[in-house]
């Protein structure tokens, strides 16, 4: 075989397993990629352990601060993971367009879809 035709052929092999790569990407819902990544159901998504667990572990953020700036942290008892999801994705939102956040939020849903697909295929 010539040079030319081992190229077209990996070409080809590349294009074939991008497009069923991403097949089956669109084909896995969200909540089951997370659960695949994150051995958890339901809540599996970390946006909903975000407060109650992470914010107040990490010595970065400043928990008394937030818990004045946001009002649904105020009531501890009262904080649902869906609550506390939705407070994730609600700051989130503000901030998407930051370049750090943008960018992290892209590496994280690659390395998720790339995780969950690895678990499927496997």
């Amino acid at each position: 075989m010539s040079f030319l035709t081992n190229w077209k052929l990996s070409g080809l092999a590349v294009a074939v397993s991008t497009t069923t790569i991403a097949a089956f990407s669109l084909m896995l819902p969200r909540q089951v990629k997370d659960a695949l990544v994150y051995l958890r159901w339901p809540h599996a998504a970390p946006g909903h352990r975000a407060f109650s667990i992470y914010a107040q572990r990490d010595i970065r953020v400043d928990y008394d601060r937030l818990k004045v700036e946001i009002p649904e942290l105020q009531d501890q008892w009262a904080l649902t993971p869906e609550i506390e999801n939705k407070v994730w994705y609600r700051l989130f939102k503000t901030h998407e367009k930051a370049p750090a956040v943008s960018h992290a939020h892209r590496m994280w849903l690659m390395f998720r879809d790339l995780t969950s697909l690895g678990i499927v295929l496997n």
